[in-house]
């Protein structure tokens, strides 16, 4: 399981409900959860982790995007 999944399974909210805070359609919130990462952009990557309201989902989907957080598991 990727970081995103985590973070989003732990606001326990509907996927419609984290769609709707990352700015995305439920479509592709699933690809994002699914780990389908090449299908988003860099900016599409930066801009969900801009729009992700808490300090923690903005660290764990800031590991998405660099490498160097990736090594560290428990950022996520």
């Amino acid at each position: 399981m990727n970081c995103s999944a985590k973070v989003v399974q732990r606001w326990d909210i509907p996927q419609e409900e984290a769609a709707k805070r990352l700015g995305l359609t439920r479509p592709r919130t699933t690809d994002l959860l699914r780990g389908k990462l090449a299908n988003f952009s860099l900016d599409a990557l930066v801009n969900i982790a801009a729009s992700a309201t808490s300090g923690e989902a903005t660290t764990a989907f800031a590991a998405l995007v660099n490498p160097a957080l990736r090594l560290r598991p428990e950022r996520c």
